[in-house]
């Protein structure tokens, strides 16, 4: 009976212990200021969320593995995201990054990228380097290329915006 006992508090407190070193309790960790970053290379397994942002941030959420692994190094105007070790974290949390400057995107390994809301970009060149889910909504010209060893399904909508719906251009009179 005090076998059990001691065992059954010995798991109990293994499971505790074992949940709060691998969840980060959703918390969103500021890791890097974005201005001036035109360009972004992706060589990681993650799940990227583009926003509109006025302010150029860039926001891990997820567990502890997610902003453990996954590193930022940032050269002149290019931001590339990589990680540690060879790890599929596409479901272990979000990297949020505003797009308000971005003019091209590379991806180079199993990446998931989406738009949380519809993008601003006039002209976006996206090199696509891997398998990956591409999937973004944007006002402006999206030019989608790929190397020799890689095919891409795409489902490209076009729509016209009505000029009600934009921001009306200031009258001058003279």
């Amino acid at each position: 009976m005090k076998k059990t006992i001691i065992l059954s508090f010995a798991l109990l407190f293994m499971a505790i212990f074992n949940y709060s070193l691998a969840t980060d309790g959703g918390k969103t960790v500021p890791t890097e200021k974005l201005a001036g970053v035109t360009n972004l290379v992706v060589n990681a397994h993650v799940t990227i969320v583009l926003v509109n942002n006025s302010n150029p941030v860039l926001e891990v959420v997820g567990n502890k593995s997610l902003s453990k692994l996954v590193e930022f190094e940032r050269t002149g105007n290019t931001l590339v995201i990589k990680a540690s070790k060879y790890k599929d974290l596409t479901g272990a949390g979000v990297i949020y990054i505003s797009a308000n400057e971005l003019r091209s995107i590379q991806v180079n390994a199993d990446a998931n990228i989406r738009s949380l809301n519809t993008l601003q970009i006039a002209n976006l060149d996206v090199l696509l380097n891997g398998i990956c889910e591409f999937t973004i909504h944007n006002i402006g010209e999206v030019n989608l290329t790929t190397s020799e060893k890689y095919t891409v399904e795409q489902n490209r909508e076009e729509r016209t915006i009505p000029a009600s719906v934009l921001p009306a251009a200031k009258k001058y009179s003279f």
